[in-house]
Formats: structure tokens, sequence, C-alpha cells
């Protein structure tokens, strides 16, 4: 997909001097932290086909520019239609077409004009047929469940989120500033006034400095970064974590793709001794951003197989869990959601082990380090505290923050650094665990059978 990108680059000049645009592009897209949940996390498989083969459509139609085939044309819609059936992102290409077909002055309009409409018309036709089938077959427009949502919201509610999405990929706010500052940055834009105002005086700076520049990247960078918005349309309004890292950059991996060249173009409107001293700092942060993510990726995969080799309980029916380590330094780990654990499924899928017990999390919590785990004391028979061994490993139940519960088995009530467990009636041949480290150990709870 990085090559993908620097052969469109290329193709979209061709001179000498952006081969190097080409090559820092492709490369700061290629390093960026905000692409390992994508490439790590197997869920998102389809996110990289349907990448790949939508811009294999971009580049193809760059190629039907400069010369048209109608072979190029077939190849555009299958690809498309292919996509779309990935990961609905593809719905957009249309419009990035119009915009490179609107941009596109390297050719004899004359000449073009006709190729241009059979372009645009094939990008729709994709898009139309693929709606059909999924009206037909699924019985709705849409298919993928969270692209129902991406529309929930206006112009007024969208450039505030364009903004973030940018302050993101450019300034790394995701990896320099706390969640509180993010939040107090976010809010700030949810004014209106003030994002008119940025977007004025943003326009107003670009014209006065494309007026003394004259160059062409200082013109070039504006369908990139308008292609940039585009792309992030799909999932513009979709949720945007700021307290954890990885969480979500899937969202922006398409639109990634068209926003490090228009970065790329701008610094290279600079002289070259402060072009390629802020191409080195950019550079330098991204690789030191994506080494520290994909170190914690790592060792999240260290636990997860640890604590999947360690579990022995399959026999028994029921197995309540004290302590699930849902996230892990704010990555994914053990992502379940309510009292049915999604262990056994996790177990199942990826390391071939069948679990019979019924596996129940009383509580999850955000794991920081390899060695976290909980104590447990028995305040009184049937009343057991629970305590996380370090603050700030905060338990919580379906990403949903502390919230005390109760059921017919047992009740919840949270504390600073852990909860409360008052047991009420265990099923006969259940036990309780916790998790401390890298292992599973047995909680010494007396329990109260269910008669």
């Amino acid at each position: 997909i990085s090559y993908l990108l620097f052969a469109t680059i290329k193709k979209f000049w061709g001179s000498q001097k952006n081969m190097l645009i080409a090559f820092f592009a492709s490369f700061l897209f290629l390093i960026s932290p905000y692409q390992s949940e994508v490439l790590v996390w197997r869920v998102c498989l389809h996110y990289l086909i349907g990448a790949f083969l939508l811009f294999i459509s971009v580049y193809m139609s760059l190629l039907y520019l400069e010369k048209p085939k109608g072979r190029r044309l077939i190849f555009i819609f299958i690809c498309t239609l292919l996509s779309l059936m990935s990961k609905e992102y593809a719905y957009v290409l249309p419009i990035l077409t119009a915009i490179w077909i609107a941009y596109d002055v390297r050719f004899d309009p004359s000449q073009t004009k006709k190729h241009h409409g059979f372009l645009f018309f094939v990008t729709s036709l994709s898009v139309m047929v693929y709606l059909g089938l999924n009206k037909i077959f699924l019985a709705r427009w849409i298919g993928h469940r969270a692209q129902g949502d991406a529309l929930n919201g206006s112009v007024f509610d969208g450039i505030p989120r364009m903004i973030r999405y940018l302050l993101k990929y450019s300034a790394d706010t995701r990896f320099t500033l706390s969640s509180t500052y993010q939040n107090a940055l976010y809010s700030t834009l949810d004014d209106y006034r003030i994002v008119i105002s940025i977007v004025v005086l943003a326009l107003l700076a670009w014209v006065i400095y494309y007026a003394r520049k004259r160059q062409r990247t200082t013109l070039d960078f504006f369908p990139w970064l308008l292609s940039f918005g585009v792309a992030l349309l799909p999932s513009l309004f979709l949720y945007m974590p700021t307290l954890f890292f990885g969480e979500n950059d899937r969202y922006g991996y398409y639109a990634s793709w068209f926003l490090y060249p228009a970065i790329v173009m701008l610094i290279f409107t600079l002289k070259p001794i402060y072009r390629y001293a802020l191409l080195l700092i950019f550079g330098l942060s991204q690789l030191y951003f994506t080494v520290k993510i994909n170190q914690a990726w790592y060792e999240n995969s260290q636990v997860q197989k640890a604590l999947i080799q360690n579990f022995k309980w399959q026999n028994y029916d029921h197995v309540y869990v004290l302590n699930t380590p849902n996230i892990y330094k704010g990555l994914y780990l053990f992502r379940s959601c309510g009292e049915q654990s999604l262990l056994n499924e996790e177990m199942a899928i990826a390391h071939q082990k069948d679990i019979r017990a019924h596996i129940t999390d009383i509580t999850q919590y955000n794991m920081m380090a390899m060695d976290d785990g909980v104590s447990i004391i028995q305040e009184k028979p049937g009343v057991y505290k629970i305590t996380h061994h370090q603050w700030g490993r905060w338990a919580w139940r379906c990403a949903q923050g502390e919230t005390d519960y109760s059921n017919d088995n047992y009740q919840v009530q949270y504390l600073d650094k852990g909860f409360r467990l008052t047991l009420k009636h265990i099923p006969t041949n259940s036990i309780f665990i916790y998790q401390d480290g890298l292992e599973w150990k047995v909680a010494n709870i007396d329990l109260p059978t269910k008669k």
C-alpha cells in the first residue's frame, strides 16, 4: 500500500524532485504509529484488503487519464467493487475521482473531457452496483453495521472532527498530549465560531503563501488535503478516543494515505535546510512513537499467549474471573463485554483450545505492566475485597466505567483501587480465578452453593 502511494505520487508528477516527495510521503505513511492497529490486530485484515484494492483503483485512474484504455476502466470497476465488499470505504471513490478530474490540468481538456466522464461513470456505477447487491441480498443499502452511524452529523460537526484528525496525524496529539489536554483542545473546536475562524485564517494564509511562493507544491497539496477530508467521511462521526493508544486508529487509515503527501508537499515549499530538518524531526518522532506502540503490542501478545496457555480449568461448569485484563496499555487484549466472557472464543480461535466451562468476567481492567494483578482479602464470610497492586489499574465492566451491579450469584461494589465482591449463590462445580502477572491463580474463596 505504501508502494502504491509512492507510484501514485510519481504518476501525479513525474519529475526527479517529486521522486523525493513520493519517497518521503510513502515512507511517513509506512512508519506512522497510527497504522499499527490495522497491521497487528488480525480482525482488521479487511481494512488492508479494502485499502489495497481502493488505492489500486486510484492509481489506475491516473493511468487511465494519462492513456485511456477500456480495460483499465474494467479493472477499476472490479477493484472498486471488491474493495467495497471488503470494507465500505470505497463509497467515496466517485467524489475522489471528481476531485482529481477537476484538478487534472496536465492534458488537453478537449481530448480528455470524454474520458473524464467515462471514469466518473465507472466509479459511480461500481458503487451503485454494490448498493443494489446489498439491497437484494441483505435487504438494506449499507452492509457494515457501523457505517450507518457515519452520517449522523452535520457540517458543523464534521469540520471540527476533520481538524482533530489533522492534529492527530500532523502533531501526534495522541502521543504528545494527555487525554485531559486532548479533550480540552477538542472541546474548544466544538465551538463553530472558532472553527470558522480557523478555516478562514488557514485559507487566507495559504492564499498569501501561494502568492509569494508561486510553487507548484503550494498548490498541489490542496487536492490531496481535500481527498483526505473526503476519505474520512465514512468514519468521521464514529468514536475517536483520546485515552488509549491504538484504539480506533483504523478509522483514519484510508484517509492518512492522502494526508501524508499533503504534509510533505507543504514542507517541500520551504528552503532545503529547513525542509530536510523538519522532515528529519518529523520522521524520527514517527519512528519513536511507532517503536513505542509496537513494543506495547508485542507485550500485549506475550500476556495473551501466557494467560491462554496457563488456563487449566476447562472442565469446570463455571469459571468466574475476578479481573480480566480487557486492554493492555490501551491496546485490545481480551475484548470482553458483559458477564459472558469472550475468553472461550479467543482460546478456541487463536489457540485451538476447547473450553467447556462457562466463563464469567466479574470485572475487566486496564493492564499497564506485565506484573499487574490483584490481592484478595476476606472481610467477612462471603464478602471479599479485591485490590489492584498499583493505583490507576482501574476496574470497569463493558468499557463503561465503574458501575456497581448485582445478579443472582454475586454483587460488585467498586472501590478506589478495586472492588468488593459479595457472594450470594454460586452454582456447583464452580471456581474463582484471578490474573496475576502472566498467569491465572485460584482465588481462596469459600463458595456458598446454589441448592
